[in-house]
């Protein structure tokens, strides 16, 4: 499942990439008058393939980092925060335009990091991303991140993905719901 899980994201994310930002990317006026589907489709868009490599490394080492049992959760949650970061940007932010996932990377970062049975470099690494949108806020994002993608590195969109995960988290506590083992999984048959 996890396997699988993950060629779709891949396959999704390739395919919204080579249609480029106009056909798929999130744009504030494409959905005020109508597109709604570009809040779904946004975060799997990207600026070009250094974008979209850059998004697939985070995504793989929290799938290493993260807890067997709990993989496929992770990439069944990665399209509702993609989702509700764009969202957010809509509703909060005034940006004209806005791609990839990095928003809900950090976002699942922290989802994770908030898992108690993970383990203790997991919650290092939610830790870390709050501190690297701490610091880009303060700061600004690395020039060198913007050259690389080719387009302005949107740290709002990576504070917005932290507020999703942990909203995320909350409700998962609040109604026994979150990164369960087998959850999204086949069942084992005895």
């Amino acid at each position: 499942m996890n396997a699988a899980l993950l060629l779709a994201w891949l396959a999704a994310s390739a395919a919204a990439t080579v249609a480029g930002p106009e056909a798929l990317g999130y744009q504030r006026a494409a959905v005020e008058a109508g597109q709604w589907w570009r809040l779904v489709t946004g975060g799997f868009v990207h600026t070009n393939a250094a974008h979209w490599a850059l998004d697939l490394g985070a995504l793989v080492l929290l799938l290493a980092l993260a807890r067997r049992s709990t993989r496929s959760a992770l990439l069944v949650t990665l399209p509702l925060l993609a989702t509700t970061t764009m969202l957010g940007e809509h509703l909060l932010l005034r940006h004209a335009w806005a791609v990839g996932l990095s928003g809900a990377l950090h976002g699942l970062a922290l989802l994770l990091a908030a898992d108690r049975r993970q383990a203790p470099v997991v919650r290092l690494v939610g830790v870390l991303a709050v501190a690297k949108v701490l610091a880009e806020l303060v700061s600004g994002p690395a020039a060198a991140t913007a050259a690389l993608i080719g387009a302005p590195v949107l740290v709002s969109q990576h504070a917005l993905g932290l507020a999703a995960g942990l909203l995320f988290a909350a409700a998962g506590a609040a109604f026994g719901l979150g990164l369960r083992p087998g959850r999204y999984a086949p069942q084992a048959s005895a």
